[in-house]
């Protein structure tokens, strides 16, 4: 949570290279940042675009964990092995 805020506190996000941008931007924290400095300086669009990043972020994490703690595998500790592959394979089935 700590390095999205240094790194943007200082630099700006256009000019860090191509392959941080897209990590830091994969991070949902570092959206609430963009969105702040976004909106001090009036920049609305990014404001939007942001807080749609982070709302569309937690409804798929939501689900995801809404399926994994539906079934009874969290009581009784039965666990395969997990991955994003298991889980969308169970949810296409389903």
């Amino acid at each position: 949570v700590l390095i999205p805020v240094i790194v943007l506190m200082f630099t700006d996000l256009s000019m860090l290279p191509q392959t941080v941008q897209w990590i830091l931007l994969a991070i949902p924290y570092t959206h609430s940042i963009i969105a702040s400095k976004a909106a001090f300086l009036g920049n609305y669009a990014a404001v939007i675009q942001s807080i749609g990043y982070i709302t569309a972020f937690t409804i798929v994490v939501l689900y995801i964990a809404a399926r994994i703690f539906s079934t009874e595998r969290i009581i009784t500790a039965r666990f395969t092995t997990f991955s994003l592959k298991n889980i969308l394979r169970k949810i296409k089935n389903e």
